[in-house]
Parts: C-alpha cells; sequence; structure tokens
C-alpha cells in the first residue's frame, strides 16, 4: 500500500494498523507522515496543542500548524479554527 504520491496529492498509508496521511513536504524531496485522528479523539488533540502551558496562547493559525505537524482530520482548519474562538468567548465570560 506504499506507493509513491501523485505530485501534489497525498495519500494514506496503513502502518502497522494505524492509518497516516502522506504527503510532500515544501521542499517536495522528503514526505510527511500525519497521524489520522479519529473523530473522538479530534479535541484531545487541539486541546494539548492549544491549552498546554507550554504552548500559551498561541491563536487558531499558530495551533493549526503545530497540530498539522503530525495530526491529520477531515475538516481540521474549521474545528481549530472553532476552538480557539470557543476558548476565547468562555475567557471573556470568565473576566465580566
Amino acid at each position: 500500500m506504499d506507493r509513491p504520491s501523485v505530485e501534489g496529492k497525498p495519500q494514506f498509508v496503513v502502518k502497522k494498523r494505524i492509518l497516516y496521511r502522506k504527503l510532500k513536504t515544501k521542499s517536495g524531496v522528503e514526505y510527511k507522515m500525519q497521524l489520522v485522528v479519529p473523530v473522538g479523539l479530534t479535541q484531545t488533540v487541539v486541546a494539548l496543542a492549544h491549552d498546554t502551558l507550554l504552548s500559551g496562547d498561541r491563536g487558531a493559525a499558530k495551533t493549526l500548524r503545530r497540530v498539522q505537524q503530525g495530526f491529520y482530520w477531515p475538516g481540521i482548519h474549521n474545528f481549530v479554527t472553532r476552538y480557539g474562538h470557543r476558548v476565547i468567548c468562555v475567557r471573556e465570560m470568565y473576566q465580566k
């Protein structure tokens, strides 16, 4: 199942019964592997990237980049953006 990917198109690869998304890096020479996250774990992945003490409040774009370094799921961009907006709303609610 590990075939070369078509130019600019990611492919999905199963290794040791785990699904990954494989795509070329910007250099076009190397490949990047992202773990495909099940729906039930997406919030946990974003929370770890956004809410931990070491991450600080990075904003949606930086949190998205951080998550995409190792993970993928359909709709990842919208999910991370909505997560960030919910965090802001909760903070504003408690600051009043």
